[in-house]
């Protein structure tokens, strides 16, 4: 991501509960406003409503995979940095979270 002295607007989705709560603490005390979700239907959702300076998404989720939101997200903010994680990493997933345009793929 580019340096900023603002703070940054991120989406955070994942099904893991731990993970959530951790976000919902940790990206605001950092000085940053953030959204979290617990599905990708939400996270969908959630970009229909609002801009985002970076979205972060597991890739398997209930209601729809990281790879859909990050697709639904570069039909509309093309130029938003996104970032995938899993637990699951696997060459072809990483194939495909790059073809989507992704700017990191991180393992849990």
């Amino acid at each position: 991501m580019k340096p900023t002295s603002r703070p940054l607007r991120i989406l955070f989705a994942d099904d893991e509960p731990s993970l959530q709560e951790l976000m919902r603490i940790e990206l605001p005390r950092l000085g940053h406003e953030a959204t979290v979700c617990p599905d990708g239907a939400t996270a969908l959702a959630a970009l229909e409503r609002s801009s985002y300076d970076c979205v972060i998404v597991d890739l398997d989720m209930p209601g729809a995979g990281g790879l859909d939101v990050i697709a639904r997200l570069k039909e509309t903010a093309p130029d938003t940095e996104a970032v995938i994680l899993t637990g699951k990493s696997s060459m072809e997933s990483a194939v495909a979270a790059i073809r989507h345009g992704v700017s990191d793929y991180l393992t849990k």
